[in-house]
């Protein structure tokens, strides 16, 4: 079902998703740095935004390790009995 290369390129991948999120604040960091904003709302956005784009940038990195764990999961479940299985008319006649 899967590439023997698959779990190498997950383990990549969660690798490079450390650096993508470390790039990520940096540069949201420094772009918020030079805006002029209140002092008051200054601190928290300076905090949160990053944190943010941190998120976003490792996101696509990480996925591909979530997909693979929930594809096994669905492979590991047993099959719905017959009864169970099929969905019911709920119409009366």
């Amino acid at each position: 079902m899967y590439d023997r290369r698959m779990p190498l390129r997950r383990v990549i991948l969660l690798v490079l998703a450390l650096p993508a999120a470390v790039l990520g604040y940096l540069v949201a960091g420094s772009l918020l740095a030079i805006l002029p904003l209140p002092d008051d709302v200054r601190t928290i956005v300076l905090l949160f935004v990053p944190l943010l784009a941190a998120g976003l940038c490792a996101t696509p990195f990480i996925a591909p390790a979530f997909d693979h764990l929930a594809t096994r999961a669905l492979a590991e479940r047993p099959p719905p009995d017959a009864d169970r299985g099929a969905p019911r008319d709920r119409r009366r006649r």
